[in-house]
């Protein structure tokens, strides 16, 4: 008889994007180490991508709960204003009036249903952001004593885009990132300067479990591109900017290094229409979002992957598309800070990390690549699969770790 465990998750498909898949496809496989998901999350809301092709992957229950939260109201009621635009104007009011997060106005509907099934539940698995998931864990906990995990998929308050009106809201959410903390048997984070930071505030042992990527979408047969493609797949925003990559390539090109005729650059995903006016529109091909099996083919048939990673995104950040590059075996340039995903490109020796604002390094890095697709040495195995971010086997510590907890409630 498996183990049932409440995964709460506020981002679920049909939401696109890449902040979805952690909780899908860990849940996917969860079921072949004795544990039966039960995901907790919110009705349909209105956000920046939906992906429906992930829905065909899910093999268990899903509860869906009304919610108030700005979100879900803009869904109900048929808000077809910008999202982005419209998230952006009315941030600070938001953060003034809701901790931590809007999706507060989620809580009492998450409490609610929770509380219906948590009787049957042998352990709560709570990921964030938003960190009201945290709290709902922490509440289901409190009234049944099921014991709770957290996960930060993105440090709280130490987060680069966590920005608190006033000092107020800062102690708040501080008293309450460090309750639940202590409140939880265990505490789980994206990466290891995630695990250092809150234990260094808080003294507990916490385990990093990786994004990881699915190996199960790696499947499509690749073909060698005839030009030198490079692909960046993702969203850029006012931290990440493409604006230096661009202009790298733009001066590879006029400098006659690279044939315009011999390049091209694929972004797929969201990009604000002030970058695209620096890019050279007979190499740039700007794909917009694309399902996630889509991009994974975009990806495998590729001569380079292109990760970006903002000066002031830091050291936490190692976006989650990072796994699905070292899934598809190509090699990685990647223009990012010193932390966590310059880290990781250099632990696994998958590529090249150059800092996000020094053109010259930018311009060296993309050219030696050139050089080697032109000798024929950028082919479709460049790097063996890296088998240890495969959800399969990252699901497989999770379930170790729920039995771990579980053993020591019994």
């Amino acid at each position: 008889m498996p183990k049932k465990a409440l995964i709460i998750a506020y981002y679920f498909p049909p939401l696109g994007m890449g902040g979805v898949q952690w909780t899908l496809k860990l849940s996917k496989y969860l079921k072949n180490y004795g544990f039966e998901p039960i995901i907790l999350t919110v009705k349909d809301i209105s956000y920046y991508a939906y992906d429906l092709s992930l829905l065909d992957e899910i093999n268990f229950k899903v509860i869906r709960t009304e919610s108030l939260d700005p979100l879900r109201l803009r869904k109900l009621f048929g808000d077809t204003n910008d999202f982005g635009e419209v998230r952006r104007k009315w941030k600070f009011l938001s953060d003034l009036i809701f901790v931590p997060d809007n999706k507060i106005l989620w809580l009492p509907f998450a409490i609610s249903c929770g509380f219906k099934i948590i009787k049957d539940i042998d352990i709560i698995f709570a990921s964030a952001p938003p960190y009201t998931s945290l709290i709902v864990g922490a509440l289901l906990k409190r009234v049944s004593g099921v014991p709770l995990i957290i996960d930060f998929r993105e440090a709280w308050t130490d987060a680069h885009f966590i920005h608190y009106p006033t000092k107020t809201h800062s102690f708040m959410n501080r008293l309450l990132e460090e309750k639940i903390i202590r409140y939880a048997e265990a505490v789980t984070c994206v990466n290891e300067f995630v695990k250092k930071c809150l234990q260094n505030k808080y003294g507990k042992n916490i385990s990093v479990l990786h994004t990881g990527y699915d190996s199960s979408d790696i499947v499509a047969k690749e073909t060698t591109p005839k030009k030198f493609t490079i692909t960046h797949a993702g969203t850029f925003t006012e931290f990440r900017s493409p604006e230096y990559f661009l202009t790298s390539l733009n001066e590879l090109i006029e400098e006659g290094k690279i044939p315009r005729e011999d390049i091209k650059l694929n972004l797929i995903g969201f990009i604000p229409p002030i970058y695209k006016s620096c890019a050279p529109t007979d190499v740039v091909k700007f794909t917009g979002y694309l399902p996630h099996k889509e991009i994974i083919r975009e990806l495998q048939n590729s001569s380079l992957l292109w990760i970006a990673v903002g000066e002031e995104e830091g050291k936490f950040m190692a976006t989650g598309k990072i796994y699905e590059y070292l899934g598809t075996s190509k090699p990685i340039l990647a223009t990012a800070p010193d932390g966590a995903c310059a880290n990781l490109i250099r632990e696994t020796e998958r590529g090249v990390v150059v800092p996000p604002t020094n053109i010259k390094a930018i311009k060296q890095a993309i050219y030696k690549f050139y050089v080697k697709f032109k000798k024929n040495e950028l082919g479709a195995s460049f790097f063996p699969p890296a088998i240890e971010f495969d959800h399969k086997n990252i699901a497989k510590e999770l379930a170790n770790l729920f039995n771990k907890v579980i053993s020591m409630r019994i």
